[in-house]
């Protein structure tokens, strides 16, 4: 049923998929009621970030339009743990509760459990490089910063550095499936970032990066057009492949900096 259904709606619009998925949990969830004799709960908890809230609140609102009651005990029939690793301790949070919730479970066999968020994306891909078995595509976007400014030999510079430390710490046969691709330009913000994207990284690629920097701590003002469109490149990217591990990379000054703004978006 479930793989049949996939395919019926593999060929439509991304709204209708996502609408015609909450009516299968719609019927999934109303039958489920009829066999406990209540209305299911579900409760969703955000790690990580403050920003990531506003991603939690969207799965509540989801979760009790399609007949769950929301609660915050984690006594509920479904409990989301909507995760990021922005924070580094957010991940052994995690890993804690997920203990206190198989025990849990042992008592309410029918108890379901799901992670969302950034701590699922990156495992999944380091595992891809270690296999070697499928290309890996690894793209920098940004301005003056990621396009190699500074150093003598671009080579030396931040995004060309991060490719190749990937490689030589995960990838087997030197990284042979290993692909990369720069996308600095100098003196550009995110503003023509947005507009760049795809052309400068995903048709130059040829396929959606599996891991993407975004970088403008240098060309963006503090305005909020430059975190509209700093959000949007990060938006595209994960619209395209939601597996894509994004990294937002910002830097801090004491002469003043966007940071502060940057950081908002990437929490998010």
């Amino acid at each position: 049923m479930e793989n049949s259904f996939t395919q019926k709606l593999s060929g439509g619009e991304e709204t209708a998929r996502q609408f015609a998925y909450m009516e299968k949990a719609r019927e999934y969830v109303a039958h489920l009621g009829e066999s406990l004799g209540r209305k299911p709960t579900c409760c969703v908890t955000t790690f990580g970030c403050q920003m990531n809230a506003r991603d939690s609140e969207k799965l509540a609102g989801i979760l009790e339009k399609v007949g769950y009651e929301l609660t915050e005990d984690e006594g509920a029939d479904f409990v989301i743990y909507n995760t990021c690793t922005v924070r580094d301790n957010a991940n052994q949070r995690v890993y804690g509760r997920l203990g206190h919730l198989h025990a849990m479970k042992k008592k309410m066999p029918g108890k379901k459990i799901a992670l969302c968020g950034c701590m699922m994306q990156e495992p999944s891909v380091i595992e891809k490089i270690k296999k070697g078995k499928e290309n890996v595509y690894i793209a920098a976007i940004g301005g003056s910063v990621t396009e190699g400014a500074g150093p003598a030999d671009f080579r030396d510079g931040y995004a060309y550095q991060f490719f190749k430390a990937v490689k030589s710490t995960f990838a087997p046969d030197g990284g042979k499936k290993v692909y990369f691709n720069n996308a600095g330009l100098s003196g550009t913000p995110s503003l023509l970032g947005k507009l760049r994207y795809q052309t400068d990284v995903v048709d130059v690629l040829g396929h959606e990066p599996d891991i993407l920097i975004v970088e403008f701590a240098v060309n963006d003002g503090g305005e909020e057009v430059f975190n509209q469109s700093f959000e949007g490149i990060v938006r595209d990217a994960l619209l395209a492949n939601p597996n894509t591990a994004v990294i937002a990379l910002y830097s801090a000054a004491t002469y003043g900096n966007t940071a502060g703004n940057k950081k908002k978006v990437s929490n998010h």
